[in-house]
């Protein structure tokens, strides 16, 4: 179940709905000029901290270009965003394809 609410967790952050990951997370939002900006998630239970110890999304406007993640463990994943095309669209087909998750 934690690890469900851990993945479900990128999914509320990508749809943008904040009700769902302050229920898992606090957040902390830092802006700066130029429209930067950085997300802070750090977990609210202790089930959820025993995966991840914080999670750090940076970007400028509506454009993500980080996405830091520290495991409890230690482990660190960075992903970098390049050339982010925010206009982009997705047929119907493929919107059910890509991103619906497994039942």
């Amino acid at each position: 179940p934690t690890v469900r609410s851990f993945v479900g967790s990128f999914r509320s952050l990508l749809a943008g709905d904040r009700k769902a990951l302050s229920d898992s997370f606090r957040l902390s939002l830092a802006t700066a000029e130029g429209g930067r900006w950085t997300l802070e998630l750090h977990p609210r239970t202790d089930a959820m901290a025993r995966i991840v110890k914080r999670i750090e999304v940076r970007g400028h406007d509506e454009v993500v270009v980080r996405l830091l993640i520290e495991e409890s463990t230690g482990d660190v994943s960075d992903t970098q965003f390049f050339d982010v095309d925010t206009k982009r669209t997705y047929a119907a087909e493929d919107v059910v394809k890509h991103f619906t998750p497994p039942a």
